[in-house]
């Protein structure tokens, strides 16, 4: 409960009821969305809780720090990517949990805070620090049920694909593993481990089934411009503003 309060004053998406009788509707950010819900059924009033938040700093999610925080009430709630926020905690047996979730193709977000004594952080790496993590949150985001057969119609056509997304690398595997995207020696990297040289981006990526975990929004621009430098033409989908 400690955990899901937290996460929830530490977002911006959440759960509300419709007009008609027993109809909810997610507003904002889906993962948000479910821990709202998954809060509610705690027994938290998030709607009560969120009404008397008043933030003294608000630190947003930065795709590069892959998390975001929030200063409220002496204290600091940091919520995001594990090895993004795990480093920045008091030492935990977290580990075997987090590969095990990330395994099973779960998406994974690790929530932590510190109580704030005196001065108020004026920035993210000042908020950030020195933080005790209170819990992994795990969820499941399923892949549409037609996206194998959509798959199979674009290999029939002759388009290789690839998956670029900013989820851990053994969860964008299998993901990918479940749909039929990859197969057993197909590559999977991350964005740390794209090369800097555009031409080697390309002759890297230049197949298909990649999976390539952890990016930025300018890597995904990057690996776009690099295959149409090889002579392809790219398209790209997804669910945030950069694709």
């Amino acid at each position: 409960a400690w955990m899901a309060r937290a996460a929830v004053r530490c977002s911006n998406g959440h759960a509300h009821r419709d007009a008609g009788p027993g109809e909810w509707r997610g507003q904002g950010d889906a993962m948000e969305v479910a821990l709202d819900v998954f809060a509610r059924r705690l027994g938290i009033d998030t709607d009560a809780d969120r009404a008397a938040l008043r933030p003294d700093a608000r630190f947003p999610f930065d795709p590069r720090r892959r998390r975001m925080s929030i200063v409220a009430d002496g204290e600091v709630v940091v919520k995001g990517a594990p090895d993004a926020v795990l480093p920045l905690c008091a030492p935990t047996d977290a580990g075997p949990v987090l590969a095990e979730l990330t395994d099973r193709g779960l998406r994974v977000i690790a929530v932590a805070g510190r109580q704030v004594a005196g001065a108020l952080p004026g920035s993210a790496d000042e908020a950030e620090r020195d933080l005790r993590l209170y819990g992994l949150a795990a969820m499941e985001d399923p892949p549409r049920p037609g996206a194998r057969a959509a798959l199979e119609a674009c290999r029939r056509a002759g388009i290789d694909v690839a998956m670029i997304t900013g989820d851990h690398p053994a969860t964008a595997a299998a993901i990918a593993d479940e749909v039929g995207l990859r197969r057993v020696d197909d590559l999977v990297t991350t964005g740390a481990e794209l090369p800097a040289d555009d031409a080697a981006l390309g002759a890297l990526l230049d197949r298909d089934g990649v999976v390539v975990a952890r990016v930025s929004p300018e890597d995904k621009l990057r690996i776009a411009c690099a295959l149409r430098e090889r002579g392809h033409v790219v398209a790209m989908t997804g669910d945030g503003v950069n694709d």
